[in-house]
C-alpha cells in the first residue's frame, strides 16, 4: 500500500516507484484487459502520479508489438 505521499517509501519517487509504473505501462498497452487495473486503485494512482511527471513523457516511447 502506497503511503499518503504517493510513493512507496517516502516523499519522493524512487527506483520502485518507477518500476511498478513501468510494469503498469507495459502491461496495459502490451496485454490491454488483461489485468482489471480498477481493482487495484492504489496502484493505479500511483501510476497515474508516476506518468504525470514530466520525465516520464519525455522517456516514454510507445509500445510496438513484435511483427
Amino acid at each position: 500500500e502506497c503511503p499518503p505521499s504517493g510513493y512507496w517509501f517516502g516523499p519522493a519517487i524512487g527506483h520502485a516507484d518507477i518500476a511498478v509504473a513501468a510494469v503498469l505501462r507495459f502491461i496495459r498497452e502490451a496485454h490491454t484487459g488483461l489485468v482489471d487495473m480498477g481493482a487495484y486503485p492504489k496502484l493505479q494512482a500511483l501510476a497515474a502520479t508516476c506518468e504525470a511527471l514530466p520525465v516520464f513523457n519525455d522517456i516514454s516511447q510507445p509500445f510496438i508489438p513484435p511483427a
